[in-house]
């Protein structure tokens, strides 16, 4: 279906040349397909992720599973897609208002909102309500893979944090003892392993990264620019707000989570510069 829509907004191209318009399309739509392409990619190497993500799991399980991790991501998953689903619901009803004055009313309304909503099909093909209820259905499923492309970076970056979380907390409980050197080498050893880790899911969520960063930033560039035209309504001015506000609210969940594995990372080294003269070694310095 991306495909297809690209294809029309391609034709829309070529035959009435770039505008404000479909170059909201381009990106939205040429966007959309890009993400599938990505977790199509994502999907052939999660196993091996994985299974470098089950090996760090053997090697710190004296350190035991992070408390509330599981209902953490339920939250999480919850007030994003909850939230994503609201925005999408108010945006359909914006339009269907502003598709109002265009129609004869009754039904003829859902003609007018869908041939606004995807003009760039029903400029070249005539209207049909057979075509315009798989499109609503397809636009909602974007609307929800753009979101879960965000959640899916929070969730990734919340659980490798806690892992160094976890043993941050573990170092913090002996900060100023006297360990032997067997202790620190397994703390280095812990500590590589997630440093490992985190490379590999860099590389990993790279380009989803970028891509949700790039659509991120493209479309609260477009909200301001849509602030500087007139809001006819209550509900159209309430409705922009809370738009903006959520995209630029998940842009910074998506920012601060992702930021969260390099802070928890850097706090080993207080806990390193505390060490008594009596444990310091060669383990402590390689750490």
């Amino acid at each position: 279906m991306s495909i297809l829509m690209v294809l029309f907004i391609i034709f829309n191209l070529y035959s009435n040349g770039l505008t404000y318009d479909i170059t909201g399309d381009i990106v939205y739509f040429g966007g959309s397909l890009a993400v599938y392409i990505v977790f199509i990619h994502l999907a052939r190497e999660w196993p091996k992720v994985m299974e470098r993500w089950e090996l760090m799991e053997r090697e710190m399980r004296q350190f035991g599973y992070p408390p509330k991790m599981a209902f953490k991501f339920k939250i999480l998953t919850s007030i994003v897609m909850v939230l994503a689903i609201i925005e999408h619901s108010a945006s359909v009803l914006t339009g269907i208002m502003k598709a109002i004055p265009c129609s004869t009313g009754g039904l003829d309304i859902f003609r007018a909102y869908f041939s606004m909503s995807f003009r760039q099909v029903f400029s070249l093909i005539n209207y049909s309500l057979v075509i315009a209820i798989p499109l609503g259905l397809f636009n909602f499923m974007l609307a929800c893979a753009w979101n879960y492309m965000d959640l899916f970076i929070i969730i990734l970056s919340s659980a490798l944090a806690d892992k160094f979380k976890q043993l941050n907390q573990k170092l913090v409980s002996v900060k100023g003892k006297v360990l032997p050197s067997t202790y620190w080498r397994k703390s280095r050893e812990t500590y590589n392993l997630l440093a490992s880790l985190t490379k590999d899911f860099d590389e990993f969520l790279s380009p989803v990264i970028l891509l949700s960063f790039a659509n991120n930033l493209y479309f609260i560039c477009l909200q301001l620019l849509n602030s500087l035209k007139p809001m006819h309504d209550v509900w159209e001015a309430s409705y922009f707000v809370f738009s903006f506000t959520y995209l630029v609210g998940r842009t910074c969940a998506v920012s601060l989570y992702a930021a969260s594995i390099n802070d928890q990372s850097k706090k080993p080294k207080a806990i390193l510069f505390s060490v008594p003269t009596e444990s310091y070694g060669v383990e402590v310095n390689l750490s």
